[in-house]
Protein backbone atom coordinates (compact mmCIF):
# COMPACT_ATOMS: atom_id res chain seq x y z
CA UNK A 1 0.00 0.00 0.00
CA UNK A 2 3.15 2.18 1.04
CA UNK A 3 4.43 1.93 -2.62
CA UNK A 4 0.76 2.49 -4.21
CA UNK A 5 0.98 5.56 -2.10
CA UNK A 6 4.00 6.57 -3.13
CA UNK A 7 3.64 6.32 -6.41
CA UNK A 8 0.58 8.22 -6.52
CA UNK A 9 2.55 11.36 -4.61
CA UNK A 10 5.03 11.31 -7.21
CA UNK A 11 2.60 12.20 -10.09
CA UNK A 12 0.87 15.45 -10.58
CA UNK A 13 -2.43 13.99 -9.23
CA UNK A 14 -0.92 15.03 -5.54
CA UNK A 15 -0.84 18.81 -5.73
CA UNK A 16 -4.47 19.24 -7.69
CA UNK A 17 -6.62 22.23 -7.47
CA UNK A 18 -10.10 22.40 -8.07
CA UNK A 19 -9.20 24.54 -10.92
CA UNK A 20 -6.86 21.70 -12.22
CA UNK A 21 -9.64 19.65 -12.06
CA UNK A 22 -11.70 21.52 -13.97
CA UNK A 23 -9.03 22.16 -16.56
CA UNK A 24 -8.42 17.99 -16.56
CA UNK A 25 -12.49 17.53 -17.15
CA UNK A 26 -12.44 19.81 -20.29
CA UNK A 27 -9.48 17.92 -21.22
CA UNK A 28 -11.23 14.55 -21.22
CA UNK A 29 -14.34 16.30 -22.76
CA UNK A 30 -12.24 17.43 -25.81
CA UNK A 31 -10.15 14.21 -25.93
CA UNK A 32 -13.63 11.98 -25.86
CA UNK A 33 -15.35 14.49 -28.68
CA UNK A 34 -11.93 14.12 -31.17
CA UNK A 35 -11.95 10.45 -30.37
CA UNK A 36 -15.59 9.19 -30.28
CA UNK A 37 -17.50 11.69 -32.38
CA UNK A 38 -14.72 12.68 -34.48
CA UNK A 39 -15.28 16.31 -34.42
CA UNK A 40 -12.17 17.58 -35.16
CA UNK A 41 -10.12 15.52 -33.81
CA UNK A 42 -6.30 17.39 -35.48
CA UNK A 43 -7.37 20.04 -33.56
CA UNK A 44 -9.42 18.64 -30.19
CA UNK A 45 -7.04 15.54 -29.55
CA UNK A 46 -3.62 17.82 -29.15
CA UNK A 47 -5.37 20.42 -27.23
CA UNK A 48 -6.77 17.90 -24.67
CA UNK A 49 -3.26 16.36 -24.58
CA UNK A 50 -1.70 19.37 -24.19
CA UNK A 51 -4.19 21.11 -20.87
CA UNK A 52 -3.27 17.27 -19.71
CA UNK A 53 0.61 18.11 -19.47
CA UNK A 54 -0.01 21.21 -18.98
CA UNK A 55 -2.09 20.46 -15.60
CA UNK A 56 -0.17 17.73 -14.22
CA UNK A 57 3.39 18.80 -15.47
CA UNK A 58 4.33 21.49 -13.02
CA UNK A 59 4.70 18.74 -9.88
CA UNK A 60 5.96 16.14 -12.38
CA UNK A 61 8.91 17.25 -13.65
CA UNK A 62 7.78 17.26 -17.40
CA UNK A 63 7.92 21.04 -18.24
CA UNK A 64 10.95 21.63 -16.11
CA UNK A 65 13.86 23.13 -18.24
CA UNK A 66 17.17 23.79 -17.22
CA UNK A 67 18.50 27.16 -18.39
CA UNK A 68 21.96 26.69 -20.19
CA UNK A 69 24.32 25.27 -23.09
CA UNK A 70 25.36 21.90 -21.12
CA UNK A 71 22.00 21.39 -18.54
CA UNK A 72 19.36 20.34 -21.13
CA UNK A 73 19.83 16.79 -19.93
CA UNK A 74 18.67 17.64 -16.69
CA UNK A 75 15.18 19.12 -18.10
CA UNK A 76 12.34 17.17 -17.96
CA UNK A 77 11.03 15.09 -21.53
CA UNK A 78 9.65 18.81 -22.97
CA UNK A 79 12.72 20.38 -22.45
CA UNK A 80 14.65 17.66 -24.03
CA UNK A 81 12.17 17.07 -27.23
CA UNK A 82 12.93 20.99 -27.19
CA UNK A 83 16.49 20.66 -27.27
CA UNK A 84 16.55 18.39 -29.51
CA UNK A 85 13.38 19.01 -31.87
CA UNK A 86 13.59 22.59 -32.03
CA UNK A 87 17.10 24.84 -30.85
CA UNK A 88 19.72 22.08 -31.75
CA UNK A 89 18.32 20.02 -34.92
CA UNK A 90 15.41 21.66 -35.72
CA UNK A 91 13.55 18.54 -36.83
CA UNK A 92 9.69 19.27 -35.99
CA UNK A 93 8.70 22.08 -37.92
CA UNK A 94 9.82 19.60 -41.28
CA UNK A 95 8.07 16.71 -39.67
CA UNK A 96 4.72 18.15 -38.93
CA UNK A 97 4.68 20.37 -42.22
CA UNK A 98 5.34 16.56 -44.20
CA UNK A 99 2.99 14.97 -41.72
CA UNK A 100 -0.04 17.67 -42.75
CA UNK A 101 1.24 17.50 -46.37
CA UNK A 102 0.95 13.67 -46.45
CA UNK A 103 -2.81 14.33 -44.90
CA UNK A 104 -3.83 16.60 -47.61
CA UNK A 105 -6.80 15.48 -49.57
CA UNK A 106 -6.11 16.05 -53.50
CA UNK A 107 -8.89 14.02 -54.71
CA UNK A 108 -11.21 17.29 -56.17
CA UNK A 109 -8.17 18.22 -57.74
CA UNK A 110 -7.44 15.11 -59.63
CA UNK A 111 -10.98 14.45 -60.15
CA UNK A 112 -11.84 12.82 -63.66
CA UNK A 113 -13.85 15.03 -64.85
CA UNK A 114 -11.27 17.50 -66.05
CA UNK A 115 -8.23 17.11 -67.34
CA UNK A 116 -4.77 17.88 -65.87
CA UNK A 117 -3.81 21.03 -67.52
CA UNK A 118 -6.22 22.72 -65.91
CA UNK A 119 -4.42 22.75 -62.67
CA UNK A 120 -2.29 25.59 -64.83
CA UNK A 121 -5.40 27.59 -65.06
CA UNK A 122 -6.64 30.25 -62.93
CA UNK A 123 -10.19 29.55 -61.07
CA UNK A 124 -12.42 31.55 -63.26
CA UNK A 125 -11.72 29.75 -66.47
CA UNK A 126 -13.03 26.67 -64.68
CA UNK A 127 -16.57 27.63 -64.01
CA UNK A 128 -17.87 26.50 -66.87
CA UNK A 129 -15.98 23.42 -66.80
CA UNK A 130 -17.33 22.51 -63.12
CA UNK A 131 -20.85 24.24 -63.52
CA UNK A 132 -22.16 23.59 -67.05
CA UNK A 133 -25.40 24.77 -66.08
CA UNK A 134 -24.55 27.93 -64.59
CA UNK A 135 -23.72 29.36 -68.63
CA UNK A 136 -27.43 28.18 -69.53
CA UNK A 137 -28.73 30.57 -66.75
CA UNK A 138 -27.46 33.87 -66.70
CA UNK A 139 -24.06 35.27 -66.67
CA UNK A 140 -21.28 34.62 -64.08
CA UNK A 141 -20.52 37.27 -62.14
CA UNK A 142 -16.82 36.62 -60.68
CA UNK A 143 -15.16 39.14 -58.18
CA UNK A 144 -12.11 40.80 -59.63
CA UNK A 145 -8.96 39.65 -58.10
CA UNK A 146 -5.68 41.15 -59.00
CA UNK A 147 -3.19 39.26 -59.74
Amino acid sequence: MTEILDFLRSTGFNTLDWRNGVMLAVAFIFIFLAISKELEPYELLPIGLGIIVANLGPSTGLLDFAVGSSEFQESGIFGIVFHYGLSFWNLLPPIIFLGLGAMTDFGPVFSPGLPMYTLLLPDWFLVPARYPNAMLSEPVRLPYRAW
